[in-house]
């Protein structure tokens, strides 16, 4: 049984140009395959000697499957991603609470220098005064409760 070029390379799913030039080469190459190629007309027939022949010198074109790790990878880099996002915000959140923390302690060390500094100006004032000034004009002296009492940082 015979087959042309142009259904061979149909069968075998290849460019008749393909099948040609491996026709082509082989025919050079080996008599004994120049002999079972037949034309008639314009087109040459293939015997089935020929076609086993072909098909055994065909080059094989191995298709290689590469694992498509790029997807994989790029989920990976997304999911690290939210994670570290996830962590910067607790620790912008941790850093605004112990920015609100240190404000409020600055606000309590200034109001101890003040309330300090008045009962230092205090003690000078009455370590000038005489023991029988201090013994008698004991109610004009602020007590050290009215003191934090009366000053208006404290009262937030």
């Amino acid at each position: 049984m015979t087959i042309t070029i142009k259904n061979y390379a149909k069968d075998k799913g290849i460019s008749e140009q393909a099948v040609r030039r491996q026709v082509s080469r082989l025919q050079k190459k080996n008599k004994e395959f120049a002999s079972h190629i037949v034309t008639s007309g314009n087109a040459r027939m293939l015997d089935d000697w020929a076609v086993d022949y072909l098909n055994q010198h065909r080059r094989s074109n191995e298709v290689v499957y590469v694992e498509n790790t790029d997807n994989e990878i790029i989920k990976q880099l997304k999911q690290e991603n939210e994670e570290l996002l996830k962590e910067n915000k607790e620790v912008y959140k941790a850093l605004a609470a112990a920015n609100a923390q240190t404000a409020e302690l600055a606000l309590k060390i200034n109001v101890l220098e003040v309330n300090q500094a008045r009962l230092t100006s205090t003690i000078e004032a009455e370590s000038k005064r005489g023991f029988f000034s201090r013994l008698f004009h004991r109610a004009e002296l602020p007590k050290l409760e009215e003191m934090s009492e009366s000053d208006p940082k404290e009262k937030r």
